[in-house]
């Protein structure tokens, strides 16, 4: 189900910025799409979005907002020992308000959440916007230019999540999480052979799965730093490349070296799977062991062995009723043949006994020393070709030492280099722990993946054969296949043609930056570079939420403070020309010296009434001189928000101090 998700207003009361109450609706009670108002810096804008945030997220319960963090919200040279921030909802139709009061004495801050049956204490939003209403969520389209930049940090934002909560495919994971509750309730609830077993077992599998989840946790870790130091490792070396090739000279000496040591330790891998081949052949280790096989075979010919007749033949003469020979074979016939036949070989032991002297005739040959003489020989090839990948690395390192003296930068880079690799080689080493087959080890000394999923599969099928529920398990396993494998061509298909388009967009925004994205993780990963400009970045993020929000059947609002600020002037138009298409209501928190270029443009793609407001605090006389309608203002303590373009474009003032 579609849902729409509007802001009416919201109400502000002893806290840091100045009292204010705002309405975002027209007479007829639906919002204004695009609603801008202008603060100087120092009014408390960032104070007015913390505080949307933390109303729209629940976000005041968390270990964060400690009582430090909320008395350092309490009005300047003020008495009042409370506040609130009050802000009216409309979600699918149906007013709902949230209301954070603040207790400055004991820092402490209390929700209480309205709709349609009365008012609750705590933070308690309609179930089915939870998914919008949460942390993580709301900085989505409660934004400013930090995001902007965290969109394109792993360490901040799981753009990924949004994707799948927006175009709710992370209902297929939650679905997937209901059929493992379902299934832990089945297997708990069964009565159990052995009840003590059954607990023992249970117990076991939560361990083994604890224990997995830790390792692949590390492991997914230690590969992503090993990919950062890796593509770091690339971008060293390149810059090496560069430096060395400012003396044209060693540059090609330095060429020819690597490339040297590159043929030498293919010529090294070569000759080391040659020896190790051969010596997989006994008889080339020595000659004992080649004498010994030929005196086997001799045996088997002084003997006669094999025969050539078989078992088999003596046994289908005992069927027939005449023999060979023309005799009659009656019952007593018969059963000497079958009884003289155990003294033959069968037809598989001649093939068998037949291949050995022809395997040990062929390996052999002529001499029974040459095999050796032959390994022997490999082995001395092997020698040299390490001895001369050796004289190789020395030619290189001797050339990298000469590079170093004559080129500090380049010293340092190689220095860099090595640092890097021994970085490297210690990931390398960690991870390689995770591919141990060793299975003596317990579960808490077992490190190999692999080895802990087999655990985790025998311990699960152990527990499901004394619930009885080994049907039931298949049953699991094949739906969370098929629904896994559908939440991610879901997921790949909708982020693949979310990039394409948000691609489109920043090429018209920015067609000459050279800037794109190239995939969706945990965030906005860019094709060949890890950022941009402060511009670039709120370009780009404008690109990705416009993308993002229209693609969606949810309507949701969208606020944004300073949303052209850092962008070049000749960009500020196409922003502009963006915002009336991001969403069904739109509100931006400007400064006077962000208008230019970007609310003309807004208006002129605007077909609907935009809404004007001006807050700043009293004490301003010029400034509150020019209020001449007073029916367009209104007046608090400390505070004036007045309507309309005039006032708007009119008042110059970036900053409140």
């Amino acid at each position: 189900m579609a849902s729409n998700f509007k802001i009416l207003g919201w109400k502000s009361e002893g806290l840091r910025c100045p009292d204010h109450n705002i309405s975002f609706t027209r007479g007829d009670s639906s919002v204004y799409e695009i609603s801008l108002i202008q603060m100087p810096n120092g009014t408390g804008k960032t104070t007015v979005l913390n505080l949307l945030r933390a109303a729209l997220s629940g976000s005041a319960y968390s270990e964060t907002w400690n009582a430090s963090k909320v008395r350092g919200l309490k009005k300047r040279n003020s008495d009042h020992n409370v506040g609130s921030f009050e802000v009216k909802l409309s979600l699918n139709d149906r007013p709902v308000t949230i209301i954070m009061q603040f207790d400055f004495d004991s820092g402490k801050v209390i929700y209480k959440t309205t709709r349609g049956e009365g008012q609750k204490t705590g933070f308690d939003p309609p179930s089915e916007f939870k998914r919008f209403l949460n942390e993580n969520f709301v900085n989505f389209f409660v934004f400013d230019g930090e995001l902007a930049q965290n969109l394109l940090d792993s360490n901040h934002t799981k753009a990924e999540k949004i994707v799948d909560d927006l175009f709710q495919i992370s209902t297929l994971l939650i679905l997937n999480n209901k059929i493992d509750e379902y299934w832990q309730k089945v297997t708990q609830d069964r009565t159990a052979k052995e009840w003590k077993g059954f607990k023992r077992r249970a117990s076991k599998l939560t361990n083994l799965k604890a224990r997995l989840e830790n390792l692949e946790k590390e492991q997914r870790n230690l590969n992503q730093r090993l990919e950062e130091e890796t593509e770091r490792l690339v971008a060293k070396e390149n810059i090496y490349k560069e430096e060395i090739k400012k003396g044209k000279n060693l540059n090609e000496r330095h060429i020819k070296a690597e490339t040297d040591v590159k043929e030498k330790e293919a010529a090294l891998t070569d000759q080391s799977k040659i020896v190790l081949d051969n010596m997989a052949d006994c008889y080339s280790l020595s000659d004992l062991f080649s004498t010994a096989l030929y005196n086997f075979k001799v045996s088997l010919d002084r003997v006669k062995l094999p025969e050539s007749a078989a078992r088999e033949f003596f046994e289908e003469l005992a069927e027939e009723d005449v023999c060979v020979c023309d005799r009659p074979i009656d019952e007593n016939i018969r059963k000497v043949i079958l009884e003289k036949s155990i003294q033959y070989l069968g037809s598989d032991d001649v093939s068998l006994l037949n291949a050995v002297k022809t395997a040990i005739t062929e390996a052999l040959g002529d001499s029974r020393t040459e095999p050796e003489k032959q390994l022997k020989a490999m082995i001395e090839s092997l020698s040299e070709a390490s001895n001369n990948l050796l004289d190789a690395k020395n030619e290189l390192d001797e050339i990298k030492i000469e590079i170093a003296k004559e080129n500090p930068d380049a010293k340092k880079a190689q220095d860099e280099i090595e640092a890097k690799k021994i970085t490297i080689r210690d990931l390398e080493t960690q991870l390689e722990r995770f591919k141990s087959d060793d299975t003596s080890l317990n579960d808490e000394n077992t490190y190999g993946i692999e080895v802990l999923r087999k655990r985790v599969e025998e311990a699960e099928e152990k527990l499901a054969e004394i619930a009885n529920t080994m049907i039931l398990r298949y049953k699991r396993d094949r739906l969370q296949k098929i629904i896994t494998n559908a939440y991610q061509i879901a997921h790949d298909n909708i982020t693949n043609e979310i990039c394409s388009e948000a691609n489109d967009h920043i090429n018209d925004l920015m067609p000459y930056n050279d800037l794109s994205i190239d995939r969706i993780d945990s965030c906005l990963v860019l094709k060949g570079q890890t950022g941009g400009s402060t511009g670039e970045q709120l370009s780009i993020a404008y690109a990705f939420l416009s993308t993002l929000f229209n693609r969606s059947e949810h309507k949701l609002p969208f606020v944004v403070d300073s949303p052209a600020n850092p962008i070049d002037l000749e960009v500020r138009p196409k922003i502009g020309a963006i915002i009336p298409k991001l969403s069904e209501q739109f509100i931006a928190f400007t400064i006077s010296s962000e208008r230019s270029g970007f609310v003309d443009a807004i208006v002129q793609q605007s077909k609907m009434p935009i809404q004007f407001l001006t807050l700043f605090r009293k004490g301003r006389t010029k400034l509150e001189d020019k209020i001449t309608d007073t029916s367009l203002f209104n007046e608090t303590d400390d505070g004036f928000c007045i309507l309309g373009k005039d006032y708007f474009d009119d008042f110059q003032l970036d900053y409140e101090e």
